[in-house]
């Protein structure tokens, strides 16, 4: 049974307006209220008092499970600043590290090109000799096999 709430309270009010005042007859307005407050009335106004509380209960409870998700959710989300943040810190210490590496590469590289064409011109016929300096006097090495003439200057100066 549906009933209207709205009629029901508008009947309702007028009963009270008219014991307030005492000036008009009641009975006609309590017979209105009576009609429209008939048990079945009340039974669908309890039932859907109940179903509403019910509902409360349920919307409670999911409130409840939703509070318990969104603080693991806080907890989650200061964690992962956190991982967020070390990983920012590694990832600036390896670009750093990455940026002197470049240097050494590029370092490396234009060794490279030099002793190469260093060796190509020893290894040719006909240049004659290769003479390095010694940086600690005035002496000179003369050179018959590069490789092996560096590698021997280099162990002389290492402990």
């Amino acid at each position: 049974m549906t009933i209207d709430k709205s009629a029901l309270r508008a009947k309702a009010q007028h009963v009270i307006d008219l014991e307030l005042t005492e000036d008009q007859p009641i009975s006609d307005a309590w017979d209105e209220f009576e009609a429209a407050a008939n048990p079945a009335g009340v039974l669908a106004l309890l039932a859907e008092i109940h179903s509403l509380e019910c509902r409360l209960e349920v919307s409670e409870d999911t409130l409840g499970v939703i509070r318990g998700c969104l603080k693991a959710a806080e907890g989650d989300i200061d964690r992962l600043k956190a991982e967020n943040e070390a990983l920012r810190e590694a990832n600036d210490k390896l670009s750093r590290r990455n940026g002197m590496l470049e240097e050494n590469v590029t370092a490396m590289t234009e060794t490279h090109v030099l002793y190469t064409w260093l060796r190509k011109k020893a290894d040719q016929p006909g240049h004659g000799v290769i003479a390095v300096a010694i940086i600690n006097g005035p002496e000179w090495v003369v050179s018959h096999d590069l490789d092996k003439d560096l590698r021997a200057l280099i162990d002389a100066e290492e402990p």
